[in-house]
């Protein structure tokens, strides 16, 4: 299994302003803005605010509307529909990077992005003063499957407007796809995202710039392949210690191909472990939450239809799209869909149960 890091986000081109990294630890990897594409940052959420009010508050004067969500991570910030899957886009350059140095299904990328810490004063999001500018990985995926067909990639992804619109599938332009679960553990999903551990970071301790990097030491070892410019050229360099860096080439630096070596995937497999999101450990959505009781009407329902839970979530969506009756979603049509596909998940994960 090869190993891959990619630079993902805002950077110092695109977006301006580091992705914040938040009180809870989350590392919110703020999609960068590219003109035409279908989906706004006024409609992407994290816990009830939006990304044009998160960058909004962390850059003045930001009037960048269209957002790139590239790669595809976050299912929670767009309700996604239950046949969500995780995937990214590759173009011309990426793929003659992946073909040169042998990338495909089964290997693993870890992506990483510049990040910093932000805070919270008086209900505002800003950064911590004096807080460090970080390269930090902060997500993961086990490549699937390669599509290089539009028409196949109408159905699961969140992509797929952008493609349509924006990037059209080709030989010369591919969607990656996760794996369903990890193939060398198959209670882990094969995508995640990671909170902060000081284990993520990239960027050596004690360093002014960031694209300096303290990989371990076996990493000195190993080739590192820099795409786009076919450049493959090592970078360590030496502190005025004698300590070891691996110098970060800002641009065009986006992906790192590693030679495989079972130094590196097992230390890139300690770093999807630190991701909380298990098979075996499901969280139920926060429309459901065991902290909230299930609605009255969702457990008439289940109860009128139990010998027939497909006919029961064909009543639920019939009757006003189930959630038209919740003060949660109002008369918002669209939330109440996607409502109704949790009720969809939940029932058939057992965690209504009567």
């Amino acid at each position: 299994m090869r190993v891959i890091l990619s630079r993902k986000g805002f950077d110092t081109k695109y977006g301006g302003i580091p992705s914040p990294i938040l009180e809870d630890g989350t590392l919110l990897s703020l999609p960068i803005p590219v003109n035409g594409s279908p989906r706004k940052y006024s409609d992407l959420f994290y816990n009830r605010e939006s990304f044009e009010d998160i960058i909004k508050q962390l850059k003045r004067g930001f009037n960048r509307t269209d957002a790139a969500i590239d790669p595809d991570l976050r299912p929670e910030i767009f309700n996604a529909p239950s046949n969500w899957v995780a995937s990214f886009g590759i173009g011309k350059g990426e793929i003659t990077h992946f073909k040169n140095q042998q990338v495909g299904v089964d290997d693993l990328v870890l992506f990483f992005g510049w990040f910093k810490e932000a805070e919270r004063n008086n209900g505002k999001l800003r950064y911590v003063k004096g807080a460090p500018d970080l390269h930090i990985i902060y997500a993961y995926m086990q490549l699937g499957n390669i599509i290089d067909d539009s028409t196949k990639a109408t159905e699961f992804y969140y992509l797929r407007p952008y493609i349509e619109k924006i990037a059209p599938l080709s030989p010369s332009n591919k969607l990656c796809v996760a794996r369903d679960t990890c193939s060398w553990d198959e209670t882990r999903k094969g995508s995640g995202v990671l909170k902060y551990d000081k284990r993520l970071v990239l960027t050596k301790e004690g360093m002014g710039d960031f694209a300096k990097w303290g990989l371990p030491d076996f990493f000195r070892d190993k080739e590192i392949s820099l795409s786009c410019m076919g450049d493959t050229k090592i970078r360590w360099k030496q502190d005025e210690k004698g300590d070891w860096y691996f110098q970060f080439i800002k641009s065009p630096g986006q992906w790192f191909a590693i030679q495989d070596n079972p130094e590196v995937e097992a230390w890139a497999k300690e770093l999807v472990a630190l991701s909380p999101q298990s098979i075996t450990a499901q969280p139920i959505p926060a429309a459901l939450s065991t902290s909230q009781p299930t609605p009255q009407f969702v457990i008439d329902y289940l109860e009128r239809y139990k010998d027939n839970k497909k006919e029961a979530l064909n009543a639920l969506e019939a009757d006003g799209l189930v959630w038209k009756r919740s003060t949660d979603y109002g008369i918002d049509k669209m939330r109440a869909i996607m409502a109704a596909k949790k009720i969809e998940r939940l029932v058939q994960s057992d965690y209504l149960k009567k």
